[in-house]
C-alpha cells in the first residue's frame, strides 16, 4: 500500500488493533532508613516502555518508545497512634524527565517513501507529590 501524506491511525485502521505495552523499571536504592514509627529510603526511579501493534504491516510494530529517570526520589512513612488515621505515607519526586517517541513509525514510513518529515521530540520535565494517608481497615 503506498503512503499517504496524512496518515491517520485513526482512519486508517477499521480492525481490531491487537497492541501490547510492557514497562520495565527498577528503583535503584541509594539510602533507607527503618525506625520504631517511621521509615524513609531515597532512591532514583528508571523505566523503559515500548508499545507495540502486532498487526500492524504498513508502517512499523513499534509504535513508541519511552524512558523516564528521577533525580532522587524519597518515600516516608509514618506510624500514628491516637489519631484518625494510623499511617501516613509521602512520596516526592523533585525531578523527572521523560522521552518519548510517539510517531517514530510514521517518521520510518515517510523515509521508505521519501516524503518530507516533521519530526517534533516530545519530552518533558516535572516534579511529582503524593500524599498516601490511611485509616485502620480503610485507605
Amino acid at each position: 500500500m503506498p503512503a499517504k501524506d496524512d496518515y491517520d491511525i485513526r482512519t486508517e485502521k477499521s480492525r481490531f488493533v491487537l497492541y501490547n505495552e510492557p514497562i520495565l523499571g527498577i528503583a535503584l536504592p541509594v539510602a533507607l532508613h527503618h525506625g520504631n514509627k517511621w521509615r524513609w529510603a531515597v532512591s532514583m526511579p528508571l523505566s523503559f516502555s515500548v508499545w507495540f501493534d502486532f498487526l500492524e504491516a504498513r508502517t512499523s510494530p513499534i509504535l513508541n518508545t519511552d524512558y523516564r529517570v528521577g533525580v532522587l526520589e524519597w518515600n516516608a512513612f509514618f506510624e500514628l497512634s491516637n489519631m484518625p488515621f494510623r499511617n501516613v505515607g509521602i512520596r516526592w519526586l523533585p525531578l523527572l524527565h521523560e522521552s518519548t517517541h510517539l510517531g517514530d513509525e510514521l517518521t520510518i514510513e515517510r523515509l521508505r517513501n521519501a516524503l518530507p518529515i516533521t519530526r517534533i521530540n516530545v519530552s518533558y520535565e516535572a516534579m511529582d507529590i503524593v500524599l498516601l494517608i490511611k485509616r485502620d481497615g480503610k485507605s
